[in-house]
């Protein structure tokens, strides 16, 4: 059991540390408003920062796709040159070897009903072609003499096609001097 004094004794120093503990509850109210709108301000500059970041962003996005846009309608269109001159050689190159083969069935004709025998060979001297004539003369099939030598025909052939070099050949004569 508490006496009337203990009890006025506790009272009153309750009220001397209750005045204390409502400073300190004062003071901790003052730092948390102060830390809340310290971090507040913090936010709202982060979120300024981000949508501003947000927006160079988004305008270097749209720069790049312009560019690009731009580059690939460059390339697309020399690509697109490209193709059609691809084509038109291609088509030409294409009629250019028609007339050969039109040419080339035109001599054939032709040198099929001569009385002369004709024997086209290439840059090795092997037979290319032979007619109904060159047949008859020299007693063998054209399928018989295709890619062989010439001199298998002609022997004296060799002979014929090894011309002396006529051109003037430069001789350089070092001396130890």
């Amino acid at each position: 059991r508490l006496t009337l004094a203990r009890a006025l004794e506790i009272a009153s120093l309750g009220v001397v540390h209750r005045s204390r503990i409502q400073g300190y509850l004062a003071q901790l109210r003052r730092t948390e408003q102060r830390l809340l709108s310290e971090s507040q301000l913090r936010l709202q500059a982060r979120t300024d920062s981000a949508g501003q970041l947000f927006a160079l962003f988004a305008v270097a996005a749209a720069v790049l796709a312009v560019v690009a846009t731009v580059g690939m309608r460059g390339v697309t269109s020399r690509l697109a040159d490209a193709n059609r001159r691809l084509r038109r050689e291609a088509t030409e190159r294409s009629i250019a070897q028609e007339q050969q083969r039109e040419s080339q069935r035109r001599l054939e004709m032709v040198l099929d009903h001569i009385p002369d025998a004709v024997i086209a060979f290439d840059a090795s001297a092997r037979v290319q072609w032979i007619n109904p004539a060159g047949e008859a003369m020299f007693g063998r099939a054209a399928a018989s003499v295709r890619a062989q030598p010439m001199s298998l025909l002609v022997p004296e052939l060799d002979h014929w096609l090894h011309w002396p070099v006529t051109q003037p050949q430069v001789c350089l004569l070092y001396t130890s001097d």
